[in-house]
Order: structure tokens, then C-alpha cells, then sequence
């Protein structure tokens, strides 16, 4: 599939979408009501999710206001931020700018982000900063510099500020760390740059850890309950 190719179906797969989004005669679902609910008390923490999708959310609405177009809208444009992102791990990975285009067109028409497209969810911003971590992840091999680490604790931070799941990025990272000699070199105690990665997530993590604490950990109670790991048993027939 060449670069025009991608082009015609990315155009296509976006004007579906847009197009679905005018003539659906579905309302918000109980999440997405819930999210933007959310939107009008802003707080560093909620009962069942970080804050991050109810404060961009505020800031969207503010701009184009509370319609349900204008709501289903922000999933739709999220996309397309998760896809260039997406086009500049492929080019960082390959060097290659035409199979980083048709990369990022591929992961636009899948059909797991066409549905995601038309909902407000955790996932479209986990991401789009789950893509920005592996993107800087990337860099930093070739440019373990101040900067680099200090980006990828910000966005880690953003990632864990939209949903609890970030930490699957974080048990990823110690598999790459043990497996990988050069990045086991790069996150060295000896490298006194790799510490401003942490120290940067925890900072931009706390106030909803401090959240948490005021209110009895409200969130991860309820994110334990819904993981079911104290039902959860070892069986090797099943």
C-alpha cells in the first residue's frame, strides 16, 4: 500500500466518521456523561478515574461548547495527534518516511480506533501519551540527554493523571531495562540524568495522589475492585 493509497483511505475513514457523528441519533453513553459531568467540578481526583480527561474536556468545552457534535469531536481529533505521533516512532525507528505515513494511516484505520473515534474515553488519551513515552523512550537511546528524560517523566505522569493502567508502561520499561544493555546503561543509578524521570513523574502525579490520601484512596480501591485480583486463583486445567 503506497503513500497516495493511505492517503485515499485516511480521507474516507474521516469523512465516515465526521459524517457519523452529525447523523447518529445516539446520545452520550453513561461514561462519557459521567467524564463530562465530571468537566463542570473540576478536582484533582474522581471516585473511579484520574482527573485528566475532565480537564481537557473543561478546556474543549470551553472552546467549542457542550454539544453532543462538539463532544464526540475531541475523541476524532485526538486520533489524529495519536497518529503523527505514531508517524514519528516509525520514522524514528525505521528512518523511513514513507513506511512512517503509511504507518500512521494504518493505525488510524483500524477498526479498534474507528470505533474508539466516536467515544469519550480514557483510552484515546492514554494513547496518545503512551505513544509520546515510546516516542521519547526512542530518543533517549540515541539522546540520553537532560531534557529527553524530564519530557518522558512528564508525559509518564500525564499517562498515569488519565488512567491507572500507565503502570503497564512502567512494567514494560524494567523488562526493556533487564533485557536491553544499552538502555540498562542509560537508566544506570551511575547516570544522575536518569533521575530526573521519576522525580518528574511523581511531581506531576501527586496532586492526585494527595487526593487519593484526603479522600481513603477512593480511586485505586475502586480500580482493585475492578481488577478482581483478590477473586483471582490459579488454575492449570482452566
Amino acid at each position: 500500500m503506497n503513500i497516495k493509497i493511505s492517503l485515499v483511505f485516511f480521507l474516507i475513514a474521516a469523512s465516515v466518521k465526521l459524517i457519523a457523528v452529525f447523523i447518529t441519533v445516539f446520545d452520550l453513553f453513561g461514561d462519557e456523561t459521567q467524564y463530562w459531568l465530571w468537566s463542570k467540578s473540576l478536582d484533582f481526583g474522581y471516585y473511579s478515574k484520574p482527573p485528566l480527561l475532565s480537564w481537557i474536556i473543561a478546556v474543549w468545552t470551553s472552546l467549542f461548547g457542550n454539544s453532543f457534535v462538539a463532544l464526540k469531536i475531541l475523541p476524532f481529533v485526538m486520533y489524529f495527534f495519536s497518529s503523527f505521533v505514531i508517524y514519528l516512532v516509525s520514522l524514528e525507528i525505521y528512518k523511513n518516511k514513507q513506511l512512517a505515513v503509511i504507518t500512521a494511516f494504518s493505525f488510524y484505520l483500524i477498526p479498534a480506533v474507528s470505533v474508539s473515534s466516536f467515544l469519550i474515553s480514557t483510552d484515546v488519551l492514554l494513547i496518545f501519551f503512551w505513544s509520546l513515552c515510546l516516542l521519547v523512550l526512542l530518543k533517549i537511546k540515541d539522546f540520553p540527554s537532560k531534557l529527553n528524560f524530564l519530557l518522558l517523566g512528564i508525559f509518564l505522569g500525564l499517562a498515569f493523571l488519565v488512567k491507572y493502567a500507565a503502570i503497564y508502561f512502567v512494567l514494560c520499561l524494567i523488562i526493556l531495562v533487564i533485557s536491553n544493555r544499552t538502555y540498562r546503561k542509560i537508566f544506570s543509578i551511575k547516570n544522575k540524568s536518569f533521575f530526573i524521570f521519576p522525580l518528574t513523574s511523581l511531581l506531576v502525579i501527586f496532586p492526585n495522589i494527595m487526593w487519593n490520601f484526603n479522600n481513603s484512596w477512593v480511586t485505586l480501591s475502586h480500580t482493585s475492585d475492578n481488577a478482581g485480583l483478590q477473586r483471582a486463583s490459579i488454575n492449570i486445567l482452566n
